[in-house]
């Protein structure tokens, strides 16, 4: 078995995601359930969003987000197959369409009959863009493995898993070594290699810590899925696998207090969580009323840490409004591109000096960012120079503020991190290894800064988002407006999410 991992860790532990916080799902036993008027029926075969209007975290270095409360498809959903699929079809409709929630953890092996992934397909299709959806195999060998999938694929009437886990890391204590997870671990690796699933990883109850922190040393994974309050309380051990670039969800939030009321217990161990480095706590609620209290608790802490969000996929001119545009909105324009609607920046404005720094770009209104993820995607059309994209942060005012400047070319002023403090720019990067941008194909780009720790890291996709491309440690810069602009190239931008936590 090969274990030497693809990762590098050094740069990743100063540079990991930014714990960005946010918010499962119920069961509908009982005969206290009420129906949620959703208004709106998930089978008449339209495409639906899921608002963004919960925090999200980061699956580690993926490229996916996912709201910190995500939708457990277990026994307490499961069990509800027999009753009128209206009723548990109009709690995934709320929890996803209305609440935000965009997460959804099912497995092969829920239910006897695959109920689980069953009960999903009906629904999940019209809101497979938005989605987050994640599966588990139990299965050990390699064919076992690739049957699993397809029927998993089947089951839930999609193409593609955005997670697909082996299920229960340790088997409750016969599991071991890595060796016995051989044969499996090369079929999951193989189908994400494939293309056929975005990210890999185990769930585990009762794997010992030594064999989880082989897994997250010595293969090639991205996401564990672990319990915090059952067979094994893996909580001490989640900030070092996470800082070993391993992303971490949580399930068995609530087994302590499971049969019982919300209380303020409840809401005590989901906190605990939340405080905790992990992108998702992982719940199948059992009622109506504790869904309801989670998502309070989430809410209060989010609005407790400042943690906010925003997120523009161009496809309405409203979305325009959101923005401060320098030097004038009629360098920007909303068009069509590959058959989805993009930001253009169609033309630069005039050379500025005293101080000199870019010249045409786009803020985010009304929300100072202290430390943030900021992702967009982005394609340069033509220039009039070197072909550049620049991300604004920490903007003060045209004359203090720090950019990410990203080009094709190295040298003094492509490809850095640049910094406008009342005189001409210059540079605050301290490491820089390659140059994006090299075709004129969407790239995804990703900036993570921090003011209190001076930190920035600049990542793109032609890596997989691995590694960072541009490095600032120690840097003074100030909480500030972010953007997007370009010094002299014309360029499209898509899909420009941002988490953080903002200035209170």
């Amino acid at each position: 078995m090969d274990t030497t991992k693809k990762k590098l860790i050094s740069r990743r532990a100063f540079c990991k995601n930014l714990t960005i916080g946010t918010v499962g799902f119920a069961t509908l036993a009982g005969t206290g359930y009420t129906r949620l008027s959703s208004g709106a029926s998930l089978s008449d075969g339209t495409t639906k969003k899921i608002p963004f209007n919960l925090p999200r975290r980061a699956i580690g270095n993926t490229g996916m987000y996912v709201s910190v409360l995500g939708l457990g498809a277990g026994s307490r959903f499961w069990n509800n197959s027999h009753l009128p699929r209206e009723l548990w079809e109009d709690y995934v409709h709320r929890a996803l369409a209305v609440e935000g929630i965009n997460y959804i953890d099912t497995a092969i092996n829920y239910g006897s009959n695959q109920e689980s992934e069953k009960m999903l397909g009906t629904i999940v299709q019209c809101y497979r863009n938005d989605l987050i959806l994640s599966s588990k195999t139990p299965q050990r060998h390699y064919d076992g493995v690739m049957r699993d999938i397809e029927t998993s694929l089947t089951n839930l009437k999609t193409d593609y898993l955005d997670v697909y886990l082996m299920h229960n890391l340790g088997q409750n204590g016969s599991e071991t070594s890595l060796r016995q997870l051989e044969n499996g671990y090369n079929a999951i690796l193989k189908l994400k290699e494939q293309g056929v699933v975005k990210a890999i990883g185990f769930s585990s109850h009762s794997a010992v810590p030594q064999l989880v922190s082989q897994a997250v040393d010595h293969l090639d994974i991205d996401l564990l899925l672990l319990s915090t309050n059952n067979m094994f309380n893996y909580k001490p051990h989640i900030e070092s696998i996470a800082d070993r670039g391993v992303a971490v969800s949580t399930i068995k939030v609530m087994m302590p207090i499971e049969g019982q009321n919300p209380s303020q217990t409840g809401k005590t161990l989901l906190r605990g969580v939340l405080d905790l480095p992990v992108c998702s706590a992982v719940i199948t609620h059992r009622t109506q009323d504790v869904f309801d209290s989670n998502l309070t608790t989430i809410r209060e802490y989010a609005a407790e840490q400042g943690i906010d969000m925003y997120y523009a996929d161009f496809s309405a001119q409203s979305q325009i409004n959101d923005f401060t545009f320098i030097p004038s909105q009629t360098n920007f324009q909303l068009q069509q591109d590959k058959q989805r609607s993009v930001l253009s920046l169609k033309t630069v404005g005039p050379l500025y000096s005293n101080p000199r720094r870019p010249r045409t770009y786009a803020l985010v209104n009304n929300k100072i960012w202290k430390e943030a993820e900021v992702t967009i995607n982005v394609r340069y059309t033509d220039t009039l120079g070197t072909p550049d994209i620049i991300i604004p942060f920490a903007y003060q005012d045209e004359h203090h503020w720090c950019y990410a400047h990203i080009s094709n070319r190295a040298d003094n002023f492509h490809n850095v991190i640049m910094k406008v403090d009342g005189s001409n720019r210059y540079t605050i990067h301290t490491e820089r290894t390659r140059s994006p941008l090299q075709t004129k194909e969407y790239y995804r780009i990703k900036l993570v800064f921090n003011a209190d720790k001076g930190s920035v890291c600049v990542y793109c996709d032609d890596d997989g988002m691995q590694e960072p491309f541009l490095v600032a440690s120690n840097a003074t810069f100030a909480p500030g407006l972010v953007g997007l602009g370009s010094f002299d190239t014309l360029a499209l931008f898509d899909n420009l999410e941002i988490h953080g936590k903002v200035t209170t």
